[in-house]
């Protein structure tokens, strides 16, 4: 006999506008005291005033920074009249009052300021343990399909080279074959995002990557009718780092910007020193990443490209966190797709620069 659980009823969280006549209701209310009250109650003024701490407090937990800023400066704004009134009367109570004020904005503003980062926190955990759940997933799936997509492929590769040039069959095996080399890239990736954080790190001249990675989609490129350039800082500190993780970021890069690039125009791969880090760039001149959807492109198995896996720009942000960098999109100021990996260099791999240069001389 099965067993239906109970269904615990919850109560929905406030609507924000809820939250906002809250807050707009305590501070009215407070104010309303304050200036029906005359200024001989210092003790009832005092009192109120520490209420002004609640409504402020509430912003802060509701909505972060901005809340706590908002509402401390609209109680300070609402209530300063009132501290003019006390200077003119009580020069003393005026201070008081003012200093108080100061502390409330102060108050909210660290307040406000600690929640969001709180709030960033949490969403960072929770993108973690999502994205670790997902990549077992996929290494399970994937370990369950690659042997048999394998098999397809070459049985496939088999036939199409014993058919003739005019077999009724050439066709569709032409297109078992497209799509099993499509699905073996697509579980090939699926393995590479669900792979541990670990790297391997040597050290590498980011430049000569670079100019590898460019020297690879040349030709492709020309087909295509676009030009891949180079604009590399000379002197750009060497890197302890995964050499072969990070040129798959590059390969990753390369591939979307050559995807969105159309004939005639340019792909050009950029390296600078920047402030202990490395900063390399692709930049493409094509039509970029719609606003709505640039917080996405980093997500697993999004692509705004038909034959897309979802999976590159994803497996980039892994590798470039695990190295303690970070990656970045931004539209160009004279248009087209800016991807930009920062990668830092620490004292060790300053150290390393002797080492490489030793080695490589010997």
């Amino acid at each position: 006999m099965i067993q239906r659980k109970s269904r615990r009823h919850r109560v929905p969280p406030p609507m924000p506008w809820i939250h906002v006549v809250i807050i707009a209701g305590l501070v009215g209310i407070i104010t309303a005291f304050h200036y029906w009250l005359d200024l001989d109650f210092f003790r009832v003024h005092d009192f109120l005033r520490r209420l002004y701490f609640i409504p402020v407090i509430l912003a802060s937990l509701w909505w972060g920074l901005p809340g706590g800023i908002w509402s401390s400066a609209a109680v300070s704004a609402m209530y300063l009249p009132r501290v003019r009134s006390a200077f003119a009367m009580y020069a003393s109570r005026g201070f008081d009052d003012l200093l108080e004020i100061l502390v409330l904005v102060g108050m909210g503003a660290l307040t406000g300021l600690l929640e969001t980062r709180r709030r960033k926190r949490d969403a960072e955990a929770h993108r973690n343990e999502t994205l670790a759940q997902l990549g077992s997933a996929l290494a399970v799936l994937a370990h369950e399909i690659k042997t048999p997509i394998v098999a397809i492929g070459g049985f496939a590769r088999i036939i199409h080279r014993n058919l003739t040039l005019d077999h009724s069959n050439r066709g569709q095996v032409e297109i078992i074959i497209r799509e099993a080399n499509r699905l073996e890239v697509l579980v090939r990736h699926m393995l590479m995002y669900a792979r541990p954080d670990s790297i391997r790190p040597v050290v590498t001249e980011m430049n000569a990557l670079i100019r590898e990675v460019a020297a690879m989609f040349r030709p492709s490129a020309q087909a295509k009718g676009v030009l891949i350039q180079e604009e590399l800082e000379e002197n750009i500190p060497l890197l302890s780092i995964d050499r072969d993780q990070v040129k798959q970021v590059m390969v990753n890069l390369v591939e979307n910007g050559l995807a969105a690039s159309r004939e005639g125009q340019v792909l050009t791969l950029f390296s600078r020193n920047s402030a202990g880090r490395v900063v390399v760039a692709v930049r493409d001149q094509g039509d970029g990443v719609p606003a709505h959807l640039r917080e996405k492109i980093f997500h697993p198995f999004f692509s705004t490209r038909g034959q897309g896996t979802g999976l590159g720009l994803s497996i980039a942000r892994k590798i470039v966190e695990a190295h303690k960098g970070t990656i970045s999109y931004r539209d160009h100021p004279e248009g087209g797709a800016l991807f930009e990996v920062a990668l830092p260099v620490g004292e060790k791999r300053m150290r390393n620069k002797s080492n490489f240069d030793h080695n490589r001389a010997r």
